[in-house]
């Protein structure tokens, strides 16, 4: 991890936005189409997050339910889900041909 390198601060204010702009968004491209469904490939995807909360000073050493809680972060698995859901929703509300909202 090259900010883990760079960077000596390593309080929230600092990793989050740093992590939410460099790393996640590398996980969640197209996540609704390539969405893992092994749970080895969940693992490891959970992992590179799990590591970044890890960065995290004062909640290094919590455990990982508890650093995500603490930093207001979901589970990757859980955004995946909702992007889906949202990705569903959207298609389902609008005409397939147009892209326009359907009436009805």
């Amino acid at each position: 991890m090259i900010y883990k390198r760079n960077f000596t601060d390593r309080t929230k204010e600092t990793i989050l936005p740093l992590y939410k702009s460099l790393v996640r968004p590398h996980l969640d491209y197209c996540s609704q189409i390539w969405n893992p469904h092994y749970v080895k490939d969940i693992k490891l995807i959970e992992r590179v997050q799990r590591r970044a909360t890890k960065l995290v000073d004062r909640v290094k050493d919590l455990h990982y339910d508890e650093r995500l809680n603490i930093l207001h972060i979901m589970r990757l698995d859980k955004r995946r889900d909702r992007t889906i859901i949202q990705t569903l929703a959207k298609n389902t509300n609008t005409d397939s041909m147009s892209g326009s909202p359907r009436r009805l």
